[in-house]
């Protein structure tokens, strides 16, 4: 008869860092979601196909709101925003 796998698995590692993350799961230790941006870079990684849409994280850009409209604050906003807009298919490869 054959034996049935488990869909159950225990948590490894709670960790806040996206690289401690990494590290464990290149290690072999375990899995985890991580940011494509990130795992596609690394070509030992293997992505696993999940019935559920991956975790989003938001980006934050925080500012004092009297800083806005500071010419140099303000060509730094729209230079990131811009740069992350044209980076949106990597960040989010969907």
């Amino acid at each position: 008869m054959a034996q049935e796998r488990s869909t159950v698995s225990a948590v490894a590692l709670e960790a806040n860092s996206i690289r401690s993350q990494l590290r464990v799961v290149e290690a072999g230790l375990a899995m985890a979601a991580l940011p494509r941006v990130l795992a596609d870079r690394h070509s030992e990684l293997r992505y696993i196909d999940c019935p559920v849409a991956p975790p989003v994280r938001p980006l934050w850009l925080g500012f004092h709101s009297e800083l806005r409209d500071i010419p140099r604050i303000r060509a730094l906003i729209d230079f990131l925003v811009q740069a992350l807009h044209e980076m949106r298919g990597e960040l989010d490869p969907r």
